[in-house]
């Protein structure tokens, strides 16, 4: 309860009104989590030099993308175009794509036999999301990250460098990816 001055409660009211806000912002999460085996045995993982390249369009022999030596994310609009790039690359074989519902800074769980995954979304008011994301690989070795990144509603973030050997006659590298399309729901 409490006791103020009209001015004063009406304060209060708006404060109240900007946590219950906060509060009950949900946030829809489309992921995926694939796994590329090379079809170059040599290779060690997937280019993502040339994936962040033919992603953007833009490069020509004159004109070459801008793009960092070593990719730990990307930011895709067109996960149609990226999972051709993949396959160009590799066998894409999708190992879990759970649609996920939370609330914000609630924190959502995926488990799969090779990886699982924690998302923490922080929803601002205008649909930009803040990501706590924690990707951690079971086999043959445990490998665990902890990233923070920003989208926006509609984009797919990806998330790579989880290569591991398999165990099979010829071992082949094979890289896991998380990615997934974020769309916040507002108050």
């Amino acid at each position: 309860e409490v006791t103020d001055w009209r001015e004063g409660l009406g304060r209060v009211e708006i404060s109240r009104d900007t946590v219950q806000d906060r509060c009950h912002r949900q946030v829809q999460m489309d992921a995926s989590v694939l796994e590329v085996e090379a079809s170059d045995a040599k290779a060690d993982g997937i280019d993502w030099t040339l994936v962040a390249s033919k992603m953007s369009g833009a490069a020509t022999s004159e004109i070459p993308v801008a793009t960092r030596a070593t990719m730990s994310g990307l930011r895709v609009t067109d996960v149609g175009k990226l999972l051709a790039l993949l396959g160009d690359q590799g066998t894409v074989t999708v190992i879990a794509h759970p649609r996920l519902l939370t609330l914000n800074n609630e924190t959502s769980i995926v488990r799969t036999e090779t990886m699982s995954f924690s998302v923490t979304p922080q929803i601002s008011g205008d649909s930009v999301l803040t990501l706590s994301l924690t990707p951690i690989v079971k086999a043959p070795a445990v490998i665990e990250s902890d990233l923070l990144a920003r989208v926006i509603d509609g984009e797919t973030l990806v998330i790579s460098g989880f290569t591991r050997g398999r165990g099979v006659k010829e071992p082949k590298p094979s890289t896991v990816l998380f990615g997934g399309t974020w769309s916040g729901n507002g108050p």
